[in-house]
C-alpha cells in the first residue's frame, strides 16, 4: 500500500479542491514548467534512491520511503510513498519542497504545503491580543462560577455554574491548543 504526494511549482493553490481538479484530468499542461522542480527531482532521487536501485536484501534491511520509482519532469513530480515511510523521510520532503519553493499536495489527506504568496505575513498565527483574550475569557467563566456558587439559589446556581464551567473549559482549551499549535509550527519552521 502506498500514498501519493504531487509536487509542482505553479499555479499556486489556496484551498484542497483546486490542487485535487489541477491533479484530475492528469493533463501536465495546466502546471508551469519551472527549473526549481527539476532541482527538487535530483536533489529528491539523490537523497531518496528509486527501489530499482537496490536489491532485495537491501530493501529488507533498510526499507526506504519510496513505493515506486518517483515520476517526474519540468511542470510535474509524482512520487508513490508507502505507508510505513518514517516521519523524517516525510518531513525531509516536506522540507525539500520548502526549500525550492513548491506546492506538495497530498489527496489522501487531501491537505498540501503551499508556499506562501508575497502579499502573505510569513510569521502568521495567534497575535497576544487573541491569547489575552481566550485568557479573560477563560478567567470569566471561572468568575461566574464563583459567583453562582456564593449566590446558592437552587437550581439557578448549579445551571450557572455550568455554564461558567463550560466557558472555562472552551476558552481555556482552545487557548492552550491554539498555542500548541503555533509552538509546532514555529519549530518546525526552525528545522
Amino acid at each position: 500500500m502506498s500514498m501519493d504526494l504531487y509536487v509542482w511549482k505553479a499555479p499556486r493553490v489556496t484551498e484542497t479542491d483546486d490542487a485535487q481538479r489541477l491533479i484530475t484530468p492528469e493533463d501536465e499542461s495546466v502546471f508551469e514548467p519551472s527549473a526549481d522542480l527539476e532541482q527538487f527531482y535530483a536533489e529528491l532521487l539523490a537523497v531518496f534512491p528509486p527501489p530499482e536501485a537496490f536489491s532485495e536484501q537491501e530493501l529488507n534491511e533498510n526499507p526506504i520511503p519510496s513505493a515506486d520509482s518517483p515520476e517526474g519532469s519540468d511542470r510535474l513530480v509524482w512520487l508513490s510513498i508507502r505507508w510505513s515511510a518514517k516521519d523524517e523521510d516525510l518531513d525531509t520532503i516536506v522540507n525539500l519542497a520548502r526549500r525550492y519553493d513548491l506546492v506538495l499536495y497530498d489527496p489522501q489527506g487531501p491537505s498540501f504545503h503551499s508556499p506562501p504568496d508575497e502579499n502573505e505575513d510569513a510569521a502568521s498565527g495567534p497575535t497576544i491580543g487573541e491569547y489575552v483574550r481566550g485568557v479573560l475569557l477563560a478567567a470569566f467563566g471561572v468568575l461566574l462560577a464563583l459567583l453562582a456558587w456564593k449566590a446558592s439559589i437552587p437550581i439557578v446556581s448549579w445551571m450557572v455554574i455550568f455554564v461558567g464551567g463550560f466557558i472555562t473549559l472552551v476558552a481555556g482549551g482552545t487557548t492552550l491548543a491554539v498555542a500548541y499549535e503555533a509552538w509546532r509550527d514555529r519549530a518546525s519552521r526552525a528545522r
